[in-house]
Parts: C-alpha cells; structure tokens; sequence
C-alpha cells in the first residue's frame, strides 16, 4: 500500500555539499562589504611568483616537516604537485560550465584581488584519486618542486580549472601560488 523510499544517500552527500557550499558563497559575499571575512585575506605583500613559492619550498627541504591539519605533510605536498598538473593534463572532473562561468569566476577573482585564499585544506580535487596517508615526505616535497618547475617551463595548451574554468597562465600562476601558500600554513618545521 505505501511502497518503499529509495534514499540514496550519494545524492544526498552531493546536496548537502552545494548548500553548504551555497551558505559560504553568501557569507563571503557578506563578508566584501564588511572588508573581508571567512574566505578572503590579505596576502601581506606576499607576491604571487613561482620563484616565490620555489623559494618558500626550498626552506624546507632536508628539514622535518609536520603538518597541523587533517592531512600529513606527504598528502599535502601530494595534493598540490597534483593540482599543478592537473591544471596541464586536465582534472578528473569539473563544477558545471554555469558555476565555473560565475561562482567559479567570481570567486577566482576575489581571492586574486585580495592576494588569498582559504579553503577547505582536507577537501581533495574532485576525482583526485586517493593516496597514501604517509610517505617520504623529501620525495613529496622534490616532486612538489619538480611539478611546479615544470608548469612554468610549459607552453602547451591550459587545461580548464576544475571550479574557475578557463584560466590564462598568470592567472593559473596565482591560482597555484595561494593554493601553496593556503595549505602551507599548516606546514611546521
């Protein structure tokens, strides 16, 4: 008489995600006219240079590095080799054209006016695939290097950013360099 309720509780983790995704895109957008808040800081004068970030990688190499967050130094240093690759052989999945093409955007260009981001440190790239927790943290921290040296040594064509959509390389520049410096706060020596 009354039938069964299939609940699939995969849609259900996706809404989920948008409204609270929804919820912080209106508090950021609130926070602008207040001079900043939950989403954006100021970089304090920090460029946004691949020499920059290779200098601050640099720093700590041959040392002991911890991290403070949810992911240990080795998946941390994973994730942003992986970032800076993707942005050159294309990311696993995307944000729909229509998010990329305005919260995307908008949201790129907040962060890149104000010289931050912030973001959600343990949240991986949609269709990041999944890694190990811990590992030669050197070895992360060198392919880190590697990666990045690499993109700006590369002339080939940008793949689309998952969330911002179509970026020009200065702007995929910044986009990597506050990423870096996003996670690098919780990097301790």
């Amino acid at each position: 008489m009354y039938g069964t309720i299939e609940i699939n509780t995969q849609d259900n983790q996706s809404i989920m995600k948008r409204r609270q995704f929804l919820l912080y895109s209106a508090a950021g957008i609130a926070s602008l006219g207040a001079g900043g808040g939950i989403w954006l800081s100021h970089s304090n004068g920090q460029p946004l240079t691949i020499e920059s970030a290779l200098g601050k990688l640099a720093a700590l190499q041959g040392r002991v590095v911890i991290s403070t967050g949810e992911w240990s130094a080795f998946q941390v240093f994973r994730h942003l080799a992986q970032s800076i690759q993707y942005s050159m052989d294309g990311f696993p999945e995307h944000k729909p054209e229509w998010f990329q093409n305005s919260v995307g955007q908008w949201a790129f260009s907040a962060f890149a006016m104000k010289g931050a981001m912030h973001h959600d440190l343990s949240e991986p790239i949609p269709g990041e695939p999944r890694w190990e927790v811990e590992g030669d943290v050197q070895s992360a921290l060198l392919h880190l290097d590697s990666t990045l040296r690499k993109f700006a040594a590369y002339e080939g064509p940008l793949q689309p950013h998952f969330a911002y959509g179509v970026l020009a390389k200065q702007d995929y520049i910044a986009a990597h360099v506050m990423h870096l410096n996003n996670h690098l706060s919780q990097i301790r020596v």
